[in-house]
């Protein structure tokens, strides 16, 4: 039976049992949920003209998002101590 984490709207909804069951893909989408409730903005300018930057290379990071306004590539750890 495969693990279907909670909903989290805060940090200290989780537990360290939810943390250690989590893919990348589950982490990162529950941190993108907290950190931008409200969808994706840009850190640097918040701008909300971004989109996901998805390419064939393996070299691209997963959760890389490219702003339309200031040209900046951007993830949901950057600027934070993830």
């Amino acid at each position: 039976m495969r693990y279907t984490p909670p909903k989290f709207t805060k940090l200290n909804d989780m537990a360290a049992i939810d943390v250690g069951r989590l893919t990348e893909d589950e982490a990162r989408t529950i941190l993108e949920n907290i950190r931008w409730p409200k969808g994706v903005a840009c850190i640097y300018c918040q701008s909300d003209k971004v989109a996901p930057v998805e390419s064939l290379s393996e070299s691209t990071r997963d959760g890389l998002y490219y702003c339309n306004e200031c040209k900046e590539q951007f993830t949901v750890t950057v600027g934070t101590v993830m």
